[in-house]
């Protein structure tokens, strides 16, 4: 802030800044193959905007999204714009190999991506989760979760997430972290998640964001990222952010992608999930009564 204050008041001309629109549009993959069969695997294929655009980001309807495990494809059929999901019962197993193949039309232009991704052994095992209220800043109601488990020995890099009745917060709202500051340990009331309630969530990212009541069901998942998954969802984190690590330091001008064929942004991951839920007694409980 200082340093934009010294430009300011050093210079008076009126600057006249043009900024040139995207010189090309990707395709946007978000999505996991997991190893939940109980749980609907799906995909959303969307086309990149430009930083300014207003715009709500387009879908991208009428592809053809099949995953082979090296029997022969599965077919995701599109069950609302963009979103493609697998046959019920279909899911991930750990150790097992998977080959995504994509076929959309991009910016007008027929194009071909694939990716492989292996699915890693699960590291992480989540025994149970609990809640407490922490209070309420300026009209906002804010909860911590926190978690009991055990990490499993060597390197470990993890996408953590949060449902609510079975909303799940967006990729926004999620963390990503490794497990230095638990590496092999067993984990005893460790935070993980911040619930928020405001008016603005709920209105941009719905019900996940709802006041917590009696009766509501916190889920925690937490999905072993392969390594290069990780760093995906690092840089993404930097370019979500005004800000950059060290300080000052540019960010990346393109996050990594293992989509290959043609302009791409995303990860193709499969991901084992441990996952523990929660069932709100009394949504003003000022501290975990888990021990």
């Amino acid at each position: 802030m200082l340093i934009c204050a010294v430009a300011a008041a050093s210079c008076s001309e009126e600057i006249d800044v043009k900024l040139k629109d995207a010189d090309r549009t990707y395709l946007v993959l978000e999505g996991f193959l997991t190893d939940l069969a109980f749980q609907p695997q799906s995909f959303t294929l969307t086309e990149s905007k430009g930083y300014f655009d207003k715009e709500e980001v387009p879908p991208v309807c009428g592809a053809v999204v099949s995953v082979d495990d090296g029997s022969g494809p599965v077919y995701y059929r599109e069950t609302s714009p963009g979103v493609y999901t697998a046959p019920f019962g279909f899911h991930g197993k750990p150790g097992n190999s998977y080959h995504l193949s994509i076929d959309a039309t991009v910016a007008g232009e027929e194009r071909h991506y694939e990716a492989d991704a292996t699915m890693p052994q699960p590291g992480f095992k989540v025994e149970a989760i609990d809640y407490a209220y922490t209070g309420i800043m300026e009209a906002d109601s804010i909860w911590t979760i926190s978690m009991w488990g055990e990490d499993n020995p060597g390197d470990g890099f993890y996408h953590a997430s949060v449902a609510v009745n079975g909303n799940s917060y967006p990729y926004d709202l999620s963390l990503i972290l490794d497990d230095k500051y638990f590496a092999g340990q067993k984990i005893t009331a460790f935070p993980v998640a911040v619930l928020e309630q405001t008016a603005h969530n709920q209105e941009v990212y719905g019900p996940c964001c709802k006041f917590l009541e009696k009766g509501d069901i916190i889920t925690f998942m937490a999905l072993t990222l392969p390594k290069g998954c990780f760093e995906f969802f690092f840089s993404f984190a930097n370019n979500m952010t005004s800000s950059a690590i060290p300080f000052f330091s540019s960010q990346p001008a393109n996050c990594p992608t293992n989509l290959t064929g043609g302009d791409a942004m995303g990860w193709f991951a499969a991901c084992p999930v441990s996952m523990a839920s929660v069932i709100v007694d009394d949504p003003m409980r000022p501290d975990y009564k888990r021990k």
